[in-house]
């Protein structure tokens, strides 16, 4: 199956109906269309081409974006590794558009606009790096789940950034390095989980004057990350390094639980520490 041709009379279509058709190259969307569900095209890593009717009145694909918008909200409903949205054209990435995506070695650019990335917009899905745009505000739960060995080593999280669900984070191993640019994270909602299961000798970089708050945080703090540092990392492109502040507590011995929670006085058993399993005897 190469090409699905949708009949004229079709009004919906539902959740992850098309998923893991891996076979799957082309699709258009025809004018009779007004729903289009969650995920539909999860899994479908050859899809190249896609494009709705012109007269349909309810979704949109601009010219050479192979992605489909909703109008009335202006959300990404479907997406493939080759979609190319203009900037300022969409506003939410929705739910499951480019789940179980294989993008290979390319990195994905959200483009300017782009306020929500809605639940498990990525997930298990593998690419090498991603550039999330300043005036994002929301990341619903597990938008970026289930990574593991397939995601980026760095990720940037916008200074605008006020709103995380549950699991956004949760099973990345390759993630190494985050930098928050958000000056006061007492000031952010937060889910469950936001960083559980991430490699225990990951780093968080924080703004100048704001290393005691992401310290405090229950959300933040070092029972996720090995360091947490005050600056910025080292720019690999010029060679040079911004200063930065690591807190003394980077640097004792720091013992986390098989369940990912840290442990102040460890005892004769099983923990992890710089992100290796080890026996304490």
């Amino acid at each position: 199956m190469k090409e699905i041709k949708l009949p004229q009379s079709i009004v919906a279509i539902e959740d992850e109906v098309f998923r893991g058709a891996s076979n799957l190259k082309s699709l258009v969307i025809p004018k009779s269309v007004q729903k289009i569900g969650a995920g539909v095209l999860a899994g479908c890593k050859n899809i190249k081409i896609m494009d709705v009717d012109p007269e349909n009145e309810y979704f949109d694909s601009p010219s050479g974006s192979n992605g489909v918008i909703r109008k009335s909200d202006n959300t990404l409903v479907l997406g493939c590794r080759y979609t190319q949205m203009p900037e300022n054209s969409v506003t939410t990435i929705g739910i499951k558009v480019f789940a179980e995506i294989d993008f290979g070695n390319n990195s994905i650019k959200i483009p300017e606009g782009m306020e929500t990335i809605e639940r498990d917009a990525f997930e298990n899905s593998s690419f090498k790096n991603i550039e999330l745009p300043e005036g994002l505000k929301t990341i619903e739960s597990g938008a970026f789940r289930g990574l593991f060995n397939n995601g980026p080593q760095k990720m940037t999280i916008p200074s605008t950034v006020t709103s995380f669900g549950d699991s956004v984070f949760i099973w990345n191993n390759n993630l190494k390095v985050i930098v928050s640019k958000i000056k006061d994270p007492s000031q952010v909602e937060y889910g469950d989980m936001l960083f559980t299961f991430l490699e225990y000798y990951s780093v968080l970089y924080v703004p100048k004057g704001s290393l005691a708050a992401y310290e405090s945080s229950p959300y933040w703090g070092y029972r996720h990350f090995e360091k947490i540092v005050e600056g910025e990392p080292e720019d690999e492109n010029s060679g040079t390094s911004i200063s930065a502040i690591v807190s003394p507590e980077a640097n004792k011995d720091v013992y986390y639980n098989l369940q990912g929670q840290r442990v102040e006085t460890p005892t004769k058993r099983l923990y992890i520490k710089n992100g290796r399993k080890i026996l304490v005897k």
